[in-house]
């Protein structure tokens, strides 16, 4: 007789089970985790941009050149000669 009341103090939570309404400590809502994390990035990349804005003045007649070949590098490297020169080496792979 005590298993029939004991199963019946428990009937009441039977139909709340699995409803999926319940409050459970320490579970986040990922749609609000994910919404922080787009805002957080999205503030970021702002402030990255006004700081090199700040930072990186623009220096007129600066260029980058694609160079297809050792002679044009030769010549453009002779070209700014007293100056000061920067060579990039960039394999694809």
């Amino acid at each position: 007789m005590s298993d029939i009341a004991g199963n019946a103090g428990n009937a009441g939570n039977a139909g709340n089970a699995g409803s999926g309404d319940e409050v459970v400590p320490g579970k986040r809502n990922p749609f609000w985790t994910g919404l922080v994390v787009v805002v957080i990035v999205v503030v970021a990349l702002f402030l990255v941009k006004r700081i090199s804005d700040n930072i990186i003045p623009d220096v007129p007649g600066v260029t980058l050149t694609d160079v297809h070949s050792i002679d044009d590098l030769r010549t453009r490297f002779n070209q700014d000669q007293g100056a000061p020169r920067l060579v990039l080496l960039v394999s694809p792979t």
